[in-house]
């Protein structure tokens, strides 16, 4: 049975390319001509974040790993989970269960227990790897060795498989070689322009079938410079995310008592809030247009425009801090204070996981326009409530 795209291995797949282009936008942030020491820091829950521009992490047990960074080696580490981006991946010798990896140039040699989900220019899966459970691989050139004990789903420019395969496989590439004593105990189902050329060594137990090759007018290079290109677009248009995890940690740790209040306002009268924030976010621009229309009315406006703004501004970072403190409140996270690191790292989450849920075509981005008028309610309740506290 090959191995379906459902919800969670597409979340996974969005979460890869979120990270590459987050990556790519810390480097070019971080890199300043001088190697630049890696940022770490770990949450209460005993998730450890690396970033910076050569992140390296050797002989290492931890709880969930995430790293970004111009170059990643990880070697000897051992962990439930690692997600993982950047410019160049190493991860030598890794036991772990699951890994998340996108960067323009990914090695991979040691154990994943469970899945293996991978993005890159070049990937590379050496010798002597063993993939517990299914493997999902996309690349400009695909290296694939070793064994997976599950599916295999292959989609690049070159595909080069010499592994034994315990399950179904599928790739889609414009030129597929396998290697003698290859062995695919499943079925092999293939797209390529040319017809395979089997070793008479290889082995496959279900049937090899191929699919119609749809040439999209380009070669190999191409591709590869094309999937760079979309790459690159993708990063600038992640580099909005980045600016604004970066500015609501700022503001999340500078006001940390501000930012508990009105999470806390958030959470309460939901549907209240919701009214409120959706009324501010019509009538703040009508009113500025309006003052606007009259040249001595422009100063105003331009004034009424600029608070919308920094109201909508701080709305995101509430939302976002709020998503944060949620997610450690399932991960049970909210019983013990929380410091100013852990602050920072949730904040960051909320950010991530915000941009996520914006990339759900439509209804991401109705939840993302809900949360932040249901946030700049709670500021505007928030404000009228102190403002006629202070008269009585």
């Amino acid at each position: 049975m090959s191995l379906p795209f459902h919800a969670t291995a597409l979340a996974r797949l969005i979460l890869t390319v979120l990270l590459f282009s987050v990556t790519l936008t810390c480097v070019a942030i971080a890199d300043d001509g001088e190697e630049t020491r890696a940022l770490h820091f770990a949450t209460g829950s005993g998730l450890n974040f690396y970033a910076g521009d050569v992140v390296t992490v050797t002989n290492s047990s931890v709880d969930d790993l995430f790293a970004a960074g111009g170059i990643v080696n990880l070697f000897g580490v051992s962990a439930p989970s690692l997600i993982v981006a950047g410019g160049s991946v190493s991860l030598s010798d890794i036991l772990v269960e699951d890994v998340i990896a996108a960067g323009g140039d990914v090695d991979i040699s040691g154990m994943v227990t469970d899945d293996l989900i991978v993005a890159g220019g070049r990937v590379t899966l050496r010798n002597g790897s063993e993939i517990g459970e299914d493997a999902i691989v996309s690349g400009g050139q695909l290296i694939l060795n070793g064994t997976i004990s599950g599916d295999l789903v292959a989609n690049g420019g070159a595909a080069v498989i010499g592994s034994r395969i315990g399950g179904d496989v599928t790739v889609n590439a414009a030129s597929i070689t396998i290697l003698s004593g290859t062995r695919i105990d499943g079925d092999f189902t293939y797209s390529s322009r040319e017809e395979l050329d089997l070793p008479a060594d290889v082995v496959i137990t279900g049937t090899l079938s191929r699919k119609v090759w749809q040439d999209h007018g380009f070669g190999l290079d191409e591709s590869v410079g094309i999937g760079r290109m979309i790459a690159m677009g993708l990063a600038l248009w992640f580099a909005i995310v980045v600016a604004l995890a970066i500015f609501a940690s700022v503001v999340a740790t500078v006001f940390p008592q501000s930012m508990d209040k009105f999470s806390a306002r958030v959470r309460a009268n939901v549907f209240q809030n919701l009214g409120i924030g959706f009324a501010a976010m019509i009538s703040f621009p009508a009113i500025s247009a309006i003052l606007m229309a009259t040249l001595i009315g422009i100063p105003l406006g331009l004034f009424v425009l600029g608070c919308y703004a920094l109201m909508v501004a701080s709305s995101f970072v509430i939302a976002c801090m709020g998503l944060g403190l949620e997610i450690r409140r399932l991960t049970k996270q909210s019983g013990t204070p929380i410091t100013t690191r852990g602050r920072l790292g949730w904040a960051f989450a909320g950010v991530f996981t915000f941009a996520l849920i914006g990339l759900v075509p439509f209804l991401g981005n109705v939840a993302q326009a809900l949360a932040v008028m249901v946030a700049l309610g709670a500021i505007l309740k928030t404000a009228w409530a102190d403002r006629n506290a202070e008269s009585v």
